[in-house]
């Protein structure tokens, strides 16, 4: 077994019998209202073990969402229930020893470690879970022959971006080759080729451009803007993961602003015109609407008022196949009357609040970020909003996202920012973009006691007629 944790984020897949469901799908489906899934983790070789879990998501990337079990002395059995609605990685530290076990929703999973030849080893009855355990060692093993960490430790010595994707290349084929061999050799299922093979692909288009941005970080030569546009044109546009994602098409800003000067420019709508002009650059249709996709993102989420006709501009700009998705993205989706998407994320206590324990009060849901500086003006106005409620049944929920958490804790202490104060992470932010319709930071939503969307874009704290407008709903 081994023990690193993969550039691919490399999985094992354990089941078990118990309650719930234990035969494999024919195919993967995915659930827009989580299911409970349960892990049980024996030990019987070891009293009490050191022992942290922690959920990853595994498909596109390999972002961290919650430590769910934090690093401590635990008995010779654990059990964990968990609401998911999609695959999932659920990484196992035992005594220092890493495993980790690849999760689908609405299943019951039992697992007996022992620790073996420095290594951890499970057992498991189903042959099929067995086999795909076995896939994953074996492609593990492609890993440690690719040398990965060659790879990052060479970047800054590398010279050309082409070079260091030629052998990220070598390895996804490798990686495709054992799966096609796999599928029959271990008779692996449809559902997990087809899943499997979409994730080596877009992890590996994904760790290429994250590779080029850390190459123009350390002011190596990355490559000609055509070499990272012809890269990113492999994406489609309705992948959010990566349209969301500052990183990759971060890289184009750096091509496509070397002719501004950002001194002469008065704030950031002329930025973003600037930046929209030059976008014509670009040889691809659809790298275009992804970059242009991505300012409207950017415009939409930074709390900030931009003219409506740079929205407009922006959007025309677009192929008219492209253009309606990028419009009912960032534009003009309604939400009221709809039932507000689900969310599970940790509070200041490192607890967590399962939306649906909020239904039965009138919520004032607010999305911010502490790189928003519009968002901070409005925290004396919220404390002042919940003096006047006190005793009514009525809650500020704050979600604060793309912000480390201890950042996240400073400003809250500093600020002495009050209601039920959440985390999102980089798996959340995904999520919540894509179920509450893209929010704008320093946006508030009103959401009946029943759960549904009464006000998609809520008047803010600092508006005096929002106080008549919550006693209205009370």
């Amino acid at each position: 077994m081994k023990n690193s944790l993969s550039l691919l984020s490399l999985v094992l897949l354990i089941t078990s019998c118990q309650e719930k469901p234990t035969s494999f799908p024919e195919k993967l489906d995915y659930f827009f209202n989580p299911q409970e899934t349960t892990i049980e983790l024996s030990f019987p070789d070891i009293d009490t073990v050191d022992l942290s879990l922690s959920l990853w998501q595994h498909i596109e990337r390999g972002y961290k969402l919650d430590t769910i079990i934090e690093p401590a002395a635990h008995p010779g059995k654990v059990t964990k229930s968990l609401l998911l609605e999609k695959p999932l990685l659920v990484e196992v530290t035992v005594n220092g020893y890493r495993d980790e076990i690849f999760l689908l929703p609405n299943k019951a999973y039992a697992i007996e470690y022992a620790i073996v030849d420095n290594g951890l080893s499970a057992k498991f009855s189903d042959q099929q879970a067995g086999n795909i355990n076995l896939y994953y060692d074996q492609k593990s093993s492609l890993v440690d022959n690719h040398d990965i960490r060659f790879y990052y430790s060479s970047l800054a010595s590398s010279s050309t971006f082409e070079k260091v994707i030629d052998k990220f290349d070598a390895l996804e084929s490798s990686f495709l080759d054992l799966l096609s061999k796999s599928r029959a050799a271990l008779q692996l299922p449809d559902w997990f080729v087809e899943y499997e093979s979409k994730n080596i692909k877009t992890a590996s288009v994904v760790y290429a451009l994250g590779l080029a941005g850390y190459q123009e970080y350390l002011g190596v030569e990355s490559g000609s803007s055509q070499t990272v546009e012809n890269r990113i044109e492999t994406i489609s546009i309705e992948d959010t993961m990566v349209m969301m994602n500052n990183f990759h098409l971060g890289l184009l800003d750096i091509y496509l602003s070397e002719s501004i000067d950002r001194d002469k420019l008065n704030g950031p709508a002329e930025l973003y015109l600037q930046l929209h002009q030059n976008s014509s650059e670009l040889k691809s249709e659809r790298v275009r609407d992804l970059f242009n996709a991505k300012l409207l993102s950017n415009i939409s989420k930074s709390g900030y008022d931009y003219p409506e006709t740079l929205k407009a501009s922006i959007l025309a700009s677009i192929s008219p196949k492209n253009r309606n998705y990028v419009d009912q993205r960032f534009n003009t989706i309604e939400m009221a009357g709809e039932k507000a998407p689900y969310f599970y994320l940790k509070n200041t206590e490192a607890e967590f609040i399962d939306s649906k324990s909020l239904e039965g009060n009138l919520v004032l849901l607010n999305f911010w970020s502490t790189s928003c500086p519009p968002c901070f003006k409005q925290f004396p106005f919220e404390n002042e909003l919940l003096e006047a409620l006190k005793g009514e049944r009525f809650e500020l929920v704050k979600i604060c996202m793309d912000t480390p958490e201890e950042k996240w804790k400073t400003v809250l202490k500093k600020h002495q920012v009050q209601g039920i104060n959440l985390i999102s992470n980089p798996g959340w932010d995904k999520k919540l973009n894509k179920g509450y319709n893209n929010p704008a930071w320093s946006q508030y939503m009103l959401i009946s006691a029943e759960g549904e969307i009464l006000i998609e874009k809520s008047l803010k704290p600092d508006d005096p007629e929002l106080l008549k407008l919550l006693r209205s709903h009370l």
